[in-house]
């Protein structure tokens, strides 16, 4: 099966887990999740910054994605 379009779904961050999950598909079909854990101290961050960081490993994450299989 071929597909046309590699998608950035979306990511988030459960502060509980302390677990980013970053969303990917192929034409909205084929979707996977990886997810990164790390210990934090979730009671002293700036929420601005770990959204850049998120988005930015995000980003970085799903080009990898993309070169594994280029639609």
């Amino acid at each position: 099966m071929r597909y046309g379009s590699f998608v950035f779904e979306d990511y988030s961050f459960d502060e509980a887990k302390q677990e980013a999950s970053l969303r990917y598909s192929f034409d909205g079909q084929l979707s996977f999740e990886e997810k990164i854990s790390w210990n934090v101290d979730s009671t002293n961050y700036n929420p601005a910054i770990l959204e850049r960081a998120l988005f930015g490993l995000w980003l970085m994450c799903g080009v990898s994605y993309y070169k594994a299989y280029v639609p």
